[in-house]
Parts: C-alpha cells; sequence; structure tokens
C-alpha cells in the first residue's frame, strides 16, 4: 500500500527565507525519526518526509496493516519538534548547508544553466537557491521555533492512497494523520 499526505500551508510559501526554515525542520524531524525508520524498514514500512512549494509530503509505503503504526509515530515526533535539539539542528543544517553551497558555488557550467532555466520556468512556484543560501547564512536555531506551530497549525490536507487499501483503510489512515496533527 501507498498513501500520500499533502500538507498545504501557506507559510511554507510566503518567502525563500520560510521555505528554507521548514525544509531544515523537515530535515531536523527525520534526522530524529533515523532510528525509528530503520525498524519500520525492518517491519516492511516506510516514508519520506519533504517540502514542495506550498506544502509538505508525506509519503508512507508498505504493509497496509502497519502503516497506522508508522503514521502516528511521524506524526507524534512532528508535533513534537517545537524546539529542535542543538544535535539534530547541527547535524541537519551542516549536510543542508553543504548542498546548498554546493549548488550555488561548484555546479557545472550546464548544471548552472539548468538551474537557471527551473528558476525562469518556475517563477513564482519557488525560489532561486541562491536566495536560498542567503536566507541559510543569517539563519539560527531559534528561528525554527516557530514552524511547527505555524506549518501545522494552518494545514490544510490532502491525501491519496494507492495499493491494496480499501477506501475504510484510507479514511482510516488519514484519521489517524489528522488526530497526530
Amino acid at each position: 500500500a501507498y498513501i500520500t499526505f499533502f500538507l498545504r500551508a501557506p507559510y511554507i510559501c510566503q518567502s525563500a527565507e520560510t521555505y528554507l526554515k521548514v525544509d531544515l525542520w523537515s530535515r531536523v524531524v527525520e534526522e530524529a525519526l533515523a532510528e525509528y525508520s530503520y525498524d519500520a524498514l525492518v517491519a516492511g514500512v516506510g516514508y519520506t518526509l519533504s517540502v514542495s512549494f506550498g506544502g509538505l509530503r508525506l509519503a508512507f509505503a508498505g504493509f497496509h496493516d502497519k502503516l497506522g503504526v508508522l503514521i502516528e509515530a511521524v506524526t507524534e515526533k512532528m508535533r513534537s519538534m517545537t524546539s529542535l535539539p542543538e544535535n539534530l539542528y547541527q547535524i541537519a543544517s551542516d549536510a543542508f548547508g553543504d548542498q546548498l553551497r554546493n549548488a550555488v558555488f561548484h555546479s557545472r557550467p550546464i548544471s548552472q544553466c539548468a538551474m537557471q532555466a527551473g528558476n525562469l520556468l518556475s517563477r513564482g512556484n519557488g525560489f532561486p537557491v541562491e536566495d536560498l543560501l542567503k536566507a541559510f547564512e543569517n539563519l539560527k536555531r531559534e528561528a525554527l521555533d516557530e514552524v511547527c506551530g505555524k506549518v501545522l497549525g494552518e494545514c490544510h490536507v490532502e491525501a491519496m492512497a494507492l495499493g491494496n487499501l480499501a477506501p475504510e483503510d484510507a479514511r482510516g489512515l488519514a484519521a489517524v494523520l489528522a488526530e497526530g496533527l
């Protein structure tokens, strides 16, 4: 079974800084769940948490009878990340900062052309990586304390389910997510 939730929140696309905050916050949440993710993988289920323009995308896959437990664990961790632990923030921010700096300063010329073309084609649907790097350089861990409340407090959730899920099962998993958030 496969179920994707898209959490639409206006806060995410307000500016390059808010987009960056949510992206980094989601990476810290994933880092906090890293140990649990291994156990979930062994049990035959997995998840991804990512940011796209306008929302957070949560995707779960695996045995349908175990997805509810994973959804509960992920939403509980998301809700609890109102203040980010320094060690997890450092791990996620170091990797993310390297990724941004590499994209801006160390890309091959053909990749730079592709990024610029993508920026022009998606104008209004994203932020140039240079703007994200500029916002990242001024970011402090404490600035991410507001992210959880701003995103989860004003989000609209959409769901798509595929595989061997009956409509009642899909509604039940959506209810588990809604209760957790």
